[in-house]
């Protein structure tokens, strides 16, 4: 949801007029921001939304390609139609000339696949880029780019063979017959390309030098550099001592929402540098109580259960981060090198990155061991660390994007060139 908003406040900034929808939690972080909120009730969108007591039969679906099916099918492709019904209620109050779309929204594909007169439609790249790669590696298991005449592309072509058989052609025919009962044309690709390639314009977030390259990316996609931060916080009083101390500190944290159970990142760092006086740790619980930690914290860490991030990160030395996208490009933003353990989700695609990109290492694990998170941080703050290198050269090639200016003018860029062509 914060890239959302972000692109949102920058549109704001930059003279235009937003009508922000998504679920109601969000309506005040939404004017906070400038924006004209539109409460959806068809979204399912909602602050620390509880997936398994939404569908309670998930936990009898193996995890893998079956849960990921499960949770594409009714996450995220149930609303359609009335997230598509929402969005023709609003554009007749608010005729837009744009719309700006995070990637996994599916009420937007029938506004695709019709030619009826619409609005420009944008889509926002909030997780790694989703369209297919030359060596045929699917999306979602992390796996490294390798030559695509090589072997290993052979290989990795027979698991994207498996990857859609079990997941992404049953997938595409679940959506078709959504949209057929909607009337609106079958998807001409796989779900994943089709939210990649069918909108007008697609921002997606990111590094160009972390980006795996496309041969036929289309020439739509924009990779637009890493958004500045949606708030300015203060960090605590009590953390300025470990700041002023000049020693290394590590950062960690699992994230808002994978802080169910601790103990695949937090607690195995704290456990794996507990006693080390050459370096402090600062965590945060995402939210929850750090008192369900249920244990003593030692002596040069600190576990706050949240912590204005952007503002700890300036000062961090490593960052350890089970790969939630969002952190990860504000680490690299800031050419912080990172140690990055986590599977799920998008999660083992961001390490993968990360790792190739020389900037950080990847654990491939979601619940690492202190010795491997020990010797791994180690690896990263040692003097002349290559990882610290090549995540400043990232920095730098971030710093030279102007990200808000590069989005307001592609579609500026692209509304313009809809106004010219005659009705």
């Amino acid at each position: 949801m914060n890239p959302a908003l972000a692109v949102g406040s920058i549109l704001v900034k930059a003279g235009h007029e937003v009508v922000f929808t998504s679920g109601q939690s969000f309506r005040v972080r939404a004017e906070s921001c400038g924006l004209r909120f539109v409460p959806s009730t068809a979204s399912g969108a909602d602050d620390g939304l509880d997936v398994n007591a939404l569908f309670p039969e998930r936990n009898k679906v193996p995890i893998g390609l079956d849960r990921a099916l499960f949770d594409f099918k009714h996450i995220f492709c149930d609303p359609i139609s009335a997230q598509y019904r929402e969005l023709l209620s609003m554009l007749e109050t608010y005729p837009a000339d744009v719309i700006v779309t995070d990637n996994f929204f599916g009420g937007i594909l029938p506004f695709l696949l019709q030619q009826n007169a619409r609005p420009v439609i944008a889509g926002l790249g909030v997780n790694p880029l989703l369209f297919h790669r030359d060596d045929h590696a699917p999306f979602g298991p992390g796996l490294p780019p390798v030559d695509p005449t090589s072997a290993a592309a052979e290989k990795y072509l027979r698991i994207a063979e498996d990857v859609d058989a079990r997941m992404t052609s049953p997938l595409r025919a679940y959506i078709d017959g959504i949209l057929q009962k909607l009337g609106v044309e079958a998807l001409p690709m796989s779900w994943l390309d089709s939210l990649v390639a069918l909108p007008d314009l697609f921002l997606q977030l990111g590094s160009p030098k972390v980006e795996i390259p496309r041969a036929d990316l289309p020439p739509t996609v924009h990779i637009v550099g890493v958004l500045p931060p949606l708030t300015k916080g203060v960090l605590p009083k009590e953390i300025l001592p470990f700041i002023e101390s000049g020693r290394p500190i590590v950062a960690v944290t699992q994230g808002t929402l994978a802080n169910k159970e601790l103990d695949q990142v937090l607690l195995p760092t704290l456990d794996a540098l507990a006693g080390r006086d050459d370096l402090l740790v600062v965590g945060t619980t995402g939210g929850v109580p750090v008192s369900t930690l249920q244990r003593a914290i030692p002596k040069n860490a600190m576990v706050f259960s949240y912590l204005p991030w952007d503002e700890l990160l300036e000062h961090a030395s490593v960052f350890v981060t089970n790969g939630g996208f969002g952190s990860v490009c504000r680490a690299l933003g800031l050419g912080l090198p990172m140690v990055i353990a986590g599977k799920g989700e998008d999660k083992a695609e961001v390490a993968m990155r990360v790792a190739h990109a020389g900037a950080g290492i990847d654990l491939r694990a979601d619940q690492p061991t202190p010795e491997a998170l020990q010797n791994a941080i180690d690896a990263v703050l040692k003097e002349g660390s290559l990882y610290k290198i090549r995540a400043r050269e990232i920095a730098d090639e971030l710093t030279g994007i102007d990200t808000p200016t590069k989005i307001v003018d592609l579609l500026q860029a692209a509304v313009d060139v809809r106004r010219s062509v005659p009705s």
